[in-house]
């Protein structure tokens, strides 16, 4: 009797559960269709999970079925065909990875304030992409954000931003000016990479490290001020930054990598401060020799390294015989 008892209580309590995930997972798997965009709804909030509707102009709503819309899943516009501007509601909170990448007719995006993060190539390769309208609120802008945006020309990173990722805009060849706020602490590799038309750039003060190659090719950057939170500037930071013709280190940097103002040809003034204890071969005073079949640095003639007496730099240019002057 015992037995049959507990057979009979074990049974009822499986039922129970069954019962209890089976609504569990009917209300995770909630979903629908609005206006062409797929969503599901998880947790009382709602993930637009893919689109395939025609429309030139999408607006992302700030409710679907009176549940907020908080985040654009992976790939879920991307590759789209028709898509010339996108505005997304304030109540998204996150942009998955490759949610717009690859919308070759994408022209303008507007991102309402209380988005925190762009993910991972949300953006990339939206070779029409001319404009950005960005409220504050934004967290990261991730690896790749907007790779490859071939005819972004005026960009305002917004205060609040804390980190900009790796190729977060490498290939934006239009670009003409950048300011990384005060709130950015993180700029990763190759942020900026073959920003050709890129004139004139402001780091932020709170940045200490310029990564590896963050700048590279950058080929019509004029001039640049490294403020005094930087410690160190990576490998080939500014390398082939060809129209730079000045440029200030504050005190406060320790380390310069490898090639790091390496083939800026028009280089002819460069600052270096007392804190500086590390130089790389080849990090200033070099040009590589495009003409030469092989890899091959050729000392400046145009430069001139400005710096204490005594100092590392002093120590460094000796070494290399390279032009020094003294400074104050």
């Amino acid at each position: 009797m015992k037995i049959q008892k507990l057979r009979t209580i074990v049974f009822v309590v499986t039922v129970i559960m069954i019962v209890l995930c089976k609504k569990e997972y009917n209300y995770a798997q909630t979903s629908g269709n609005y206006n062409g965009m797929k969503y599901i709804i998880t947790d009382n909030q709602v993930t637009i999970t893919k689109y395939s509707g025609s429309a030139k102009k999408v607006v992302i709503p700030a409710n679907i079925d009176g549940k907020p819309v908080r985040i654009i899943g992976k790939n879920a516009f991307n590759w789209d065909t028709s898509l010339e501007e996108i505005i997304i509601s304030g109540k998204v909170k996150t942009i998955e990875k490759n949610a717009f990448s690859y919308c070759y007719k994408l022209k303008k995006i507007t991102l309402k304030k209380g988005i925190c993060t762009i993910g991972v190539n949300a953006f990339a390769y939206c070779p029409g992409l001319e404009s950005i309208s960005m409220s504050e609120g934004i967290k990261i802008i991730a690896a790749g954000a907007f790779k490859g945006c071939k005819k972004l020309s005026a960009f305002n990173i917004p205060s609040g931003v804390t980190s900009v990722g790796a190729n977060a805009f490498a290939n934006c060849t239009n670009i003409k000016k950048v300011t990384l706020p005060d709130s950015v602490k993180v700029l990763g590799s190759s942020a900026f990479y073959s920003c050709r038309k890129l004139e004139k750039v402001k780091i932020s003060g709170s940045i200490t490290k310029i990564p590896d190659y963050a700048f590279e090719n950058c080929t019509s950057l004029k001039n640049v001020s490294i403020p005094s939170s930087v410690i160190t500037i990576g490998n080939g930071a500014f390398w082939n930054c060809k129209k730079m013709t000045a440029a200030v280190l504050h005190k406060g940097v320790i380390n310069i990598k490898e090639a790091a103002f390496a083939n800026c040809k028009s280089l002819t003034s460069i600052t270096i401060p007392v804190t500086v204890k590390n130089i790389k071969q080849y990090a200033i005073g070099y040009n590589y020799n495009e003409s030469d079949s092989v890899w091959n640095y050729k000392k400046s003639k145009k430069l001139v390294i400005y710096g204490k007496d005594k100092s590392y730099i002093q120590e460094y240019a000796k070494k290399y015989k390279l032009k020094f002057t003294v400074i104050d």
